[in-house]
């Protein structure tokens, strides 16, 4: 992927965002187009089954505009008493996007993405290897003004969190260095007293010779 080159403020964030490999025209439908091809090796497979487990989610931008979805999703069976399944946990890799894009006169107003529920694959079995990554796009005319494009945004918790967890980490960074700096501070204080005492009994024992 080709790395798209950022200011200093993602930079310090640790976004590193990638241009991306979907097309997508303008008011121009897509039912389906096919992405890319993937031969899933055991240790690709194991990497996805881990971001499954750990809930992880991708962050795309269009238009200034943030899209959330899901890598996978994880499903566990019950366990039967008599007979041990092996493959009660199973780990299904989305393979298909949903682009539904609202637009009003030439400017985008909402984006969403979904996955196909019925267009996955299942990590566990053996002929999950040759995986096809493939996706749709749907435009949608909209009443909603360019100006309020962003309130809908407000609605979502974990951003406003992110946002407080970013300025937690600037006063946390903040009060670590006033402590550093007071501790540093009262240590040469010590060190220059005991110099000062030093010298000055070494001046005084100079004046009395």
């Amino acid at each position: 992927c080709e790395t798209k080159r950022e200011d200093l403020g993602p930079l310090l964030k640790g976004d590193r965002p990638t241009i991306t490999k979907y097309s997508l025209r303008f008011k121009e439908d897509m039912p389906y187009k096919s992405l890319c091809k993937l031969d899933l090796t055991e240790t690709m497979a194991d990497r996805f089954k881990a971001s499954i487990v750990d809930d992880y989610y991708f962050e795309m931008m269009l238009d200034e505009l943030p899209i959330w979805g899901y890598v996978g999703e994880l499903e566990t069976r019950a366990k039967s008493a008599d007979v041990h399944d092996a493959n009660a946990t199973r780990y299904f890799l989305f393979t298909h996007l949903d682009f539904s894009i609202a637009y009003n006169g030439r400017h985008i107003i909402e984006v969403n993405v979904s996955a196909d529920p019925l267009q996955r694959v299942d990590l566990a079995q053996s002929n999950a290897r040759d995986v096809e990554f493939s996706y749709s796009v749907r435009w949608l005319s909209s009443d909603i003004d360019f100006s309020d494009r962003m309130s809908r945004y407000a609605q979502y918790s974990f951003l406003p969190q992110s946002f407080e967890i970013h300025w937690l980490s600037i006063v946390n960074s903040f009060v670590l260095v006033l402590l550093l700096t007071g501790f540093l501070s009262i240590i040469l204080m010590r060190v220059l007293k005991n110099d000062f005492v030093r010298y000055s009994v070494a001046v005084e024992d100079d004046e009395d010779d």
